[in-house]
């Protein structure tokens, strides 16, 4: 009777035992599901073109909330330079000096080695802006068919060569961006919708006007001879090169079917990489992380349009940023530099400041990589890439 008591506890034990192993492992394997599954349920942008951070003479600055800071290595030492009046949305370098624009209307003019600073009154809610000889081109976000030109150094209106042949839909209430490039010193109009290429040298002529409405992103290359530019026909996307004189399509590369292109970087060794995402169910948000299925790094040879390097990431790990010997990504909390030689990671960063329902966006300039929080347009990080 006694035994049988005993074998009837310890029994118990046994099944207690296993019903609490069984429990433990149950809930050791919710958290590493919920941990593996659940991403960051933040958006995170990466930024082509520079509108907040700038670089003059070997020196970094960027936007913080309405201040223009210098960079150094240490956060701590970062420096304000000026602070403006109104909120600036873009800053754009011209020799030793620094143009900061607020939708407000005000542009300020700072001089980085006098550390002096002039503020001019121009036309409000300009979408970009460019500083090219003597003039400041500003464009609109509405249907207006002339960019806004003003004399540098008075900040007087002034009257530049610009044709009529900019298009607008007024359905769809077309506005333009304009861009300077370094290699050919030209201006570059082009619809956000329509896609229209115009070209203009610095006295305002037209040398270079597309034919057709072209379904583009954004010119990515500009030479004496060629535009490149990605295009997109029912989500297959591809790489294009056409004749700068004859408008011809003169090379063309299928980048894929699968991935969507969200950013790009052009390196100096003739190659370009882009970067894109596939999402669940084909979402068009390619910002919102959780629905990130992985991204995909492109790298191709701008001559030939050739092809020469690819790597997939895992689910919810983003690319914020690529050259051509590496790449940073995003994932888990940390910010992870691969080497793309072999695609293995040679550096971690803690990415604390990334928080679930939080919005940001990276901006590459120089040996930076510039974190901004979205919301606030405040500098949270600066990375040194």
């Amino acid at each position: 009777m006694l035994f049988n008591s005993k074998q009837k506890r310890k029994k118990r034990s046994l099944i207690l035992l296993g019903l609490i192993v069984v429990l433990v492992i149950a809930i050791l394997a919710v958290l590493y599901l919920r941990n593996i599954e659940k991403p960051c349920d933040a958006l995170l942008e990466v930024h082509s073109s520079n509108n907040y951070s700038v670089q003059v003479n070997g020196d970094y600055y960027y936007l913080n909330d309405n201040k223009v800071c210098k960079a150094s290595d240490s956060e701590s030492k970062d420096t304000v330079i000026y602070e403006c009046t109104g909120l600036p949305i873009q800053l754009f370098a011209d020799g030793d000096d620094i143009y900061a624009y607020s939708s407000n209307g005000t542009l300020v003019c700072i001089n980085t080695t006098a550390a002096s600073h002039k503020t001019f009154d121009v036309c409000k809610n300009a979408g970009s802006f460019v500083v090219a000889d003597n003039y400041i081109i500003m464009c609109l976000y509405d249907n207006e068919q002339r960019p806004i030109v003003y004399d540098k150094y008075t900040c007087q209106p002034a009257s530049m060569n610009f044709d009529d042949k900019i298009s607008f839909d007024e359905n769809n209430s077309i506005s333009y961006s304009v861009k300077e490039f370094a290699d050919s010193k030209q201006i570059l109009l082009y619809g956000i919708r329509y896609y229209q290429l115009l070209l203009y040298d610095k006295c305002g002529n037209v040398v270079y006007n597309s034919s057709e409405a072209l379904p583009t992103y954004d010119p990515l290359v500009i030479t004496d001879t060629a535009i490149m530019y990605v295009a997109t026909y029912n989500r297959e996307y591809q790489l294009k090169s056409k004749d700068r004189d004859t408008g011809e399509v003169t090379n063309s590369a299928l980048i894929s079917n699968e991935y969507a292109m969200y950013s790009y970087s052009v390196c100096s060794d003739n190659s370009i990489m882009l970067m894109g995402q596939k999402t669940i169910h084909n979402s068009t948000d390619l910002n919102e992380l959780i629905k990130h299925e992985s991204d995909c790094l492109f790298k191709y040879d701008t001559k030939t349009l050739e092809k020469t390097f690819e790597h997939k990431t895992r689910k919810y790990e983003r690319i914020i940023y690529a050259d051509s010997e590496k790449a940073i990504t995003y994932y888990d909390g940390e910010y992870l530099t691969y080497s793309l030689e072999d695609c293995k990671v040679i550096d971690k960063q803690n990415a604390d400041e990334i928080k679930d329902g939080g919005s940001y966006f990276f901006e590459a300039c120089g040996e930076y990589l510039f974190v901004f929080d979205d919301k606030t347009d405040k500098l949270i990080n600066k990375i040194k890439v």
